[in-house]
């Protein structure tokens, strides 16, 4: 059997109804009692009928209003939340008709245990990908050739994307009037033991063709500079670094050190695109 759980007095009144039940139970004449706890008789009456009648000297919590959320209308929010947990309050008080305002639905999720944040983007990976993911960095856990590896790969970054608030003057109409869809570029980086390798900036999209147009023209001219006695370029398994881009790989590039599937996290380069994105967020950055 499991052990009970015991509640401690946490402020002066708690205190005063534990030590009232305490000496009641233990058969102390009231006006004893009174003196004790330095309140009067008829105080220890009433906190006598309510410990009989609640079973507990703990006082019942909430304010004792009656809820305006009947188990009905909590049900239809567990149901709309489970259905969609984008739904703000508001949103939830207008699809259902609720009686209330947003606040409520807001402390009733709270309460509740809800809380909103973001979701964390994860990988789906299966047990075949986490097993091949150990294996992988088993075989390469006392590897001699990491200070040869070049890590490569490519992302976007939103210039004008940072979410913050700016000084402008009041009477200032719209000071910030951009096309937020023009504010987007695409940048290729490559980085090893000795640092930067290349960094390219381009616009458009990256297929296959365009990034063997990179590796041509950026990477391997720069890499064999820094690496004269060789490297090994390491990527993920992108659908761009198929197709055209194959064959520069297998005659251009010395060595291609093979990436285990959907592990695009693998690679050390994603630390730095992070630290690279939240400074452009906190500058003021135009094409």
């Amino acid at each position: 059997m499991g052990k009970s759980k015991k509640y401690l007095p946490r402020s002066m009144q708690e205190l005063k109804r534990f030590q009232v039940h305490t000496l009641l139970t233990a058969k102390v004449p009231i006006s004893k009692v009174a003196a004790i706890v330095g309140v009067t008789p008829r105080t220890i009456i009433n906190i006598d009928a309510n410990c009989k009648r609640r079973r507990s000297w703990l006082r019942k919590r909430g304010s004792g209003r009656v809820s305006i959320l009947t188990k009905t209308m909590k049900e239809k929010i567990w149901n709309s939340i489970a259905a969609n947990p984008f739904m703000a309050a508001q949103d939830i008080v207008e699809h259902l008709d609720l009686p209330c305002t947003h606040h409520t639905v807001r402390n009733y999720l709270n309460a509740a245990g809800f809380v909103r944040r973001k979701p964390k983007p994860t990988l789906d990976l299966t047990p075949t990908h986490l097993e091949t993911r150990y294996l992988w960095a088993k075989k390469l856990r006392c590897c001699h050739f990491f200070g040869d590896m070049v890590f490569s790969d490519e992302c976007s970054i939103w210039l004008n994307d940072n979410g913050h608030e700016g000084w402008f003057h009041k009477n200032a109409d719209h000071p910030l009037s951009y096309d937020k869809h023009a504010g987007k570029i695409h940048v290729f980086g490559a980085i090893s033991c000795l640092g930067k390798i290349n960094l390219y900036t381009f616009r458009g999209n990256l297929n296959s063709t365009s990034f063997a147009d990179i590796l041509r023209q950026q990477l391997i001219p720069q890499a064999n500079m820094v690496h004269p006695f060789g490297w090994i370029l390491v990527e993920d398994n992108s659908p761009c670094h198929k197709g055209a881009a194959i064959e520069v790989l297998k005659n251009e590039v010395p060595f291609v050190l093979q990436w285990p599937t959907k592990s695009p996290d693998l690679n050390p380069i994603e630390n730095l695109w992070s630290l690279i994105k939240k400074c452009c967020g906190k500058l003021f950055l135009r094409l």
